[in-house]
Formats: C-alpha cells, sequence, structure tokens
C-alpha cells in the first residue's frame, strides 16, 4: 500500500519529534489559559427606601442599581484594554452584553427598614468575556432584545423613583 501523507518528508522530522513538539504546544496553550487575565470589581449601593418600599422591593432596586455600576466598570475596562473596540459597539450595547455574560455575586447586605445596602462583585476572565462579547454580537437581533429588555427595567425603575417623590 502506497503512504499519500509522509510526516517525515512532509515535516522533514521523525513521528517521534512531531509528537514532542505537539506536546509542548499542548503545555503552552494550557499555560496561556492558566493565567488568562481575570479581573475582580466591587461596588456598593444603598438605597434609600420609600414609604411604599418594602425589604423586596429595595432589594431589587439596590441590586439592578449595583450591577449597573459593575457593568459599566467592566465596559469601561474592556474599552480601555481595546478589548472590544473593533467590535463598534456602543456603551449600552456592550453593557447589555455584559449583563448577560457576567454573573454578579452578593458579598454583603442589609436592610434597616430605611435603607437597602448591598455589596456585589463581579470576577471576568477577560479572554471568555470578549469571547463571549463576540458570540452574542454575531447575532444583531440578540444585541436587540437584550437592549429592550434592559431598557424597559431601566424605564421601571425610572417610574419607580418618580413615584416615590410624589409620596
Amino acid at each position: 500500500m502506497k503512504k499519500i501523507f509522509n510526516w517525515q518528508v512532509l515535516l522533514g522530522i521523525s513521528i517521534k519529534r512531531a509528537y514532542i513538539l505537539m506536546l509542548i504546544a499542548c503545555i503552552f496553550l494550557m499555560i496561556g489559559i492558566a493565567f488568562a487575565e481575570t479581573i475582580s470589581f466591587q461596588k456598593e449601593y444603598t438605597y434609600q427606601a420609600g414609604e411604599l418600599d418594602n425589604k423586596g422591593s429595595a432589594r431589587i432596586i439596590a441590586m439592578e442599581n449595583v450591577k449597573r455600576l459593575l457593568f459599566e466598570e467592566i465596559e469601561a475596562y474592556l474599552e480601555n484594554k481595546a478589548a472590544i473596540k473593533n467590535l463598534r459597539l456602543t456603551k449600552n450595547q456592550a453593557m447589555a452584553l455584559i449583563a448577560v455574560i457576567v454573573r454578579t455575586d452578593v458579598i454583603e447586605q442589609k436592610w434597616d427598614k430605611n435603607a437597602f445596602y448591598v455589596k456585589a462583585g463581579v470576577s471576568v476572565n477577560l479572554d471568555e468575556t470578549v469571547k463571549s462579547i463576540v458570540v452574542l454580537n454575531r447575532n444583531k437581533g440578540n444585541i436587540r432584545e437584550i437592549e429592550e429588555v434592559r431598557k424597559k427595567a431601566s424605564g421601571f425603575l425610572r417610574k419607580i423613583g418618580k413615584l416615590k417623590e410624589q409620596h
């Protein structure tokens, strides 16, 4: 039987050396993944409750605001690192995509019947976050849908603020 593909002729090296080179390449790839840059952000927010607020409504509003602060900081960091500049996303689009990708962890929360305090944080693997943004950005329908949901949520928060001012 005639060999169709001969590694030794193609590369000029033995099979044993080719396997060693592939092993070394895999090791470098794993090291690169292991040392991918992960950054953490923490933010605090205190929501001053009104007459109509209870613990649940105050928590929801405080969480939405602390998440907004976190996502703004992540977006600014990625923008400064030039990681997402080539995608030509608006700030709102980038924040909407980040909101879908990143999980927020509550570090501390307190309710004293007048105010709800929340401290939250996120840990972000920059490479994975940028890859996820690129994937989601390919389908413009996803971005529009995510933006619409965020706009509605922001609108509800504004309405709650106006109702709070009226009472």
